[in-house]
């Protein structure tokens, strides 16, 4: 298996490891496994650990493929490892809110509530664009907002999800 765990486990030179019972048995436990998770269904795309490379527009427009390609546990992943780098979670909802793809509504929702007001302004615009009617009053209080960008951002996506509904 190319994992972290498994490799770090596997090259350990503690003694316990070395005793063939044990050693027999974390064997055949990581050859087993790949078939396991399989089966379970738990891991059936591998969530890629990396964020892109490249300038800004680069890194959004990879963001965006990802998007477009249907990678919402990959992005999905990807925000979690972000949390505490804005700007990569800012590029990462402006490719998701490139792609305009209902699937990611769900992602997007927790960062309208960011504490960052430049995390909610972009969250807000990608909701706009991935949402539907439906989602209008998931927003309606960020028109309310302290920052007059999330307000303004807030009455662009309210205007996108009315539109759509057209």
């Amino acid at each position: 298996l190319n994992s972290p765990t498994f490799r770090s486990a596997i090259h350990q030179k503690r003694t316990v490891w070395s005793k063939p019972g044990i050693r027999k048995a974390f064997v055949n436990a990581v050859r087993t496994l790949p078939e396991e998770i399989h089966k379970s269904g738990s891991a059936a795309t591998v969530i890629p650990i990396r964020f892109p490379v490249g300038d800004r527009g680069t890194r959004i427009e990879t963001y965006a493929q990802m998007a477009n390609s249907g990678h919402v546990k990959e992005i999905s992943a990807l925000l979690e490892k972000a949390t505490d780098q804005p700007d990569v979670l800012r590029e990462i909802l402006s490719g998701i809110s490139r792609s305009e793809k209902p699937e990611f509504v769900e992602i997007v929702r927790p960062y309208l509530s960011h504490p960052i007001p430049e995390i909610r302004a972009i969250a807000v615009l990608a909701f706009g664009k991935v949402g539907g009617p439906q989602n209008l009053p998931d927003i309606k209080d960020l028109s309310k907002d302290p920052n007059p960008i999330v307000r303004a951002s807030a009455q662009m996506a309210a205007a996108a999800l009315q539109s759509a509904a057209e």
